[in-house]
């Protein structure tokens, strides 16, 4: 474990910006010479000191904590001042580690100091030994932090006890992976923040907004984003209070994505981008998975791509797979399903590499749904599985976090309160209490660890039951959404056979009419134009879709042969009212002709004046929109008629041609519907009928496929 964990670098940077905002860093280092020159004896050393540890917050002047601290150290030797001997060896070997990267000769001069430490019983000393050797000591580097934090709340060194508790935190929570014990100290940081005093020093502020940010990360990994939030804005109000200069829109950000809140996850994620003068890759990746929430998959292109381009130039596997997969989520919306397989695949295999199992559990997700969409089933059920595996074992995991957490905040409770008792009895039967809390802490911890391996067994239990459940349930399901897609298909072509004998039984019923009235020529001309459209029909009877330009077609002819039947006592008129590729799109056959045969001959055959039929047809929101108007007699004043065989032929055509819409409507559960308005004026004479025709293209372009 190593104290450059990734909150460093941020805290490194808000420090010195906010240190420098109360006294300027051209300045810190003056006005201690200043001081130092009214100073004599053990103050000279202690000032000198001081100028030391300045040193290592200032990275102009950090080539110099090894003068002062040298020359501390030989005015304290002479004077044999301990406690003055002791801190100067702490600078020299901190010196030695951030300057020269010496450890051998940084670890003796921390052992100096922790020996003359001991010996003169100072826990400050000792706490800012131990805290700057744990620097580079990964092997006891939480070891030396709890060493640190104790001697600092021996010493009453507040400062130091903020900064060791702020450590061991992060280390608990991002090395350790154990958020019950980070948020114990977590804890500790905050509650010193929080105390009211006459003067803050710099360095105990920043940690106080580090703590609000610290819990925020307990609660996000324990999946409780709503009470991450509530820190994030305790930390903003502190920071407020207090100019630490902490910018939390980058957290703002990526919680508000994890919420599904694309609003708030754009502004803070916007926001942080605009203030980031150097466009840090990871900057770009939270803008454009907030417009990837929001689907604004333009807007999240070019910044992904900027993003994966920058951290692959850098080498840089851990923000990598993050982006990878966030633009293979775009690609994804965008269609574009054989593009974004390749960046999830990439994804998914370095985070799998790295053990980012936030991220290969989102990678997972993501190539199921492109392998489906690709219609390669067996991978999509491999990654499905994949992805609810490592599904189960996060909320098992977030929720035992959970559990730990509130079982740390009842341990706390429950000690305090021992505390207080301890007090009222200590004088009167100091041993036997004594005795007796040793039992009783015995006991609880035997309670506890029972209760825990219960717990785990239990869970462990549950998973693998509900894990064979759902294999089971989803197995069922693919056997019967199976079964489903063979019936409808059947039921499709059964539909079809039905429309094609309706529609030609209407067609030799008008040819009879001709030969019985003795117009040989018009049944001449009518019975070419019915040959020609029968000879369609015929084609396209074994086709579950044709293009929309067939169909016009056929539509045509039989508008055609009605005209003529009528003696052309309507006009008829098909238009687009926007830009409709009429070769490219895919309706089912003899679609709008049943509509069209009964504007005639409900209101368009009985009407006195010559009939006008109006077809329009235009595409919008993926759906392909029919509008067919009609300046008929109505269909109130229709019915008044009783035109039997009317009746007869709109209830089988239009019957038939619901079912068929129905059909494909239930297979994919997408809207596909027609409506019938009656047209009338202010005086309520009727003016027609509007039949709008709405037809999902997405829905027919799969039942082609």
């Amino acid at each position: 474990m190593r104290k450059y964990l990734i909150p460093l670098f941020v805290f490194v940077c808000c420090y010195v910006q906010s240190y420098s905002q109360n006294v300027p860093d051209s300045m810190i280092i003056p006005n201690l010479k200043m001081k130092l020159k009214n100073l004599n004896n053990n103050e000279k050393v202690d000032c000198l000191n001081d100028m030391a540890m300045e040193c290592q917050y200032l990275p102009s002047h950090r080539d110099s904590m090894a003068l002062y601290a040298m020359e501390a150290n030989k005015l304290a030797t002479e004077l044999k001042y301990k406690k003055g001997i002791a801190r100067s060896l702490t600078y020299l070997g901190l010196s030695e580690l951030t300057t020269k990267k010496d450890l051998e000769a940084a670890q003796k001069y921390f052992q100096q100091s922790e020996l003359i430490g001991k010996e003169i019983k100072d826990d400050a000393t000792l706490g800012w030994n131990y805290l700057a050797w744990s620097e580079k000591n990964d092997s006891l580097y939480i070891d030396f932090l709890k060493k640190a934090n104790t001697h600092f709340q021996k010493a009453g060194d507040e400062e130091g006890e903020s900064e060791a508790s702020t450590w061991l935190c992060l280390s608990y929570l991002q090395v350790a992976e154990k958020p019950d014990l980070a948020f114990e100290y977590c804890k500790r940081t905050l509650a010193l923040s929080r105390i009211k005093r006459e003067h803050h020093s710099p360095l105990l502020l920043v940690f106080g907004t580090m703590s609000f940010v610290n819990m925020a990360q307990i609660f996000d990994a324990a999946g409780d984003y709503e009470t991450a939030i509530d820190y994030l804005r305790q930390g903003r109000e502190y920071d407020r209070q207090y100019n630490t200069y902490w910018d939390l829109g980058n957290m703002f950000g990526a919680l508000f994505c994890k919420m599904n809140m694309p609003d708030s996850a754009i502004f803070y994620s916007k926001k942080n981008y605009e203030n980031d003068k150097r466009k840090l890759p990871q900057n770009k990746i939270l803008l454009g998975k907030a417009y990837l929430l929001n689907k604004d998959y333009d807007l999240a292109l070019p910044l992904l791509k900027s993003a994966v381009d920058s951290l692959r130039t850098a080498k840089n596997e851990v923000g990598l797979p993050n982006g990878l997969i966030s633009l293979a989520k775009t690609y994804e919306g965008k269609k574009d399903y054989k593009t974004a397989l390749k960046y999830a695949q990439e994804g998914f295999h370095i985070a799998a590499k790295r053990y980012r199992t936030e991220i290969t559990m989102e990678g997972a997700n993501v190539l199921s749904k492109l392998f489906h969409q690709l219609k390669k089933n067996d991978s999509a059920y491999h990654y499905l599985n994949y992805y609810t595996v490592l599904k189960d074992s996060t909320n098992n995991k977030q929720n035992l976090w959970k559990l730990n957490i509130k079982l740390s905040e009842y341990k706390k409770e429950v000690e305090d309160a021992k505390k207080e008792a301890r007090i009222g009895f200590l004088n009167r039967d100091n041993k036997i209490k004594e005795q007796q809390l040793k039992q009783e802490a015995t006991f609880k911890k035997f309670l506890i660890t029972s209760f825990f391996l219960l717990l785990i067994t239990v869970l462990f239990i549950f998973r693998n039951f509900a894990t064979k459940r759902k294999n089971e349930k989803l197995e069922s399901e693919k056997k019967l959404a199976q079964l489903k897609q063979k019936a409808a298909d059947l039921e499709m072509q059964a539909l079809r056979a039905q429309m094609n004998p309706h529609f030609i039984f209407n067609c030799l019923s008008s040819i009879n009419r001709f030969i019985l009235k003795n117009e040989t020529e018009t049944a001449s001309d009518y019975l070419t134009r019915f040959s020609r459209l029968i000879r369609m029909v015929l084609i396209n009877s074994k086709k579950q879709l044709i293009t929309l330009e067939d169909e016009i077609e056929m539509l045509k002819l039989y508008l055609d042969m009605e005209r003529l039947r009528f003696k052309f006592s309507f006009d008829y008129n098909i238009t687009f009212s926007n830009t409709v590729d009429a070769g490219a799109i895919q309706v089912p056959p003899l679609l709008f002709q049943p509509f069209c045969e009964n504007a005639i001959w409900h209101g368009l055959m009985n009407k006195e004046t010559n009939g006008k039929l109006d077809i329009t047809l235009f595409t919008e929101a993926n759906a392909l929109k029919c509008v067919i108007e009609d300046n008929g007699i109505g269909r109130k004043k229709a019915a008044e008629l009783k035109s039997k065989l009317s009746e007869d032929k709109q209830s089988v055509g239009l019957k038939i041609t619901s079912e068929r819409l129905s059909l494909l409507n239930n297979e994919e559960k997408i809207e596909s519907f027609f409506t019938i308005t009656d047209l009338e004026a202010e005086n309520g004479e009727p003016l027609g009928t509007k039949v709008y025709i709405s037809v999902s293209l997405t829905n027919f372009q799969k039942e082609f496929a």
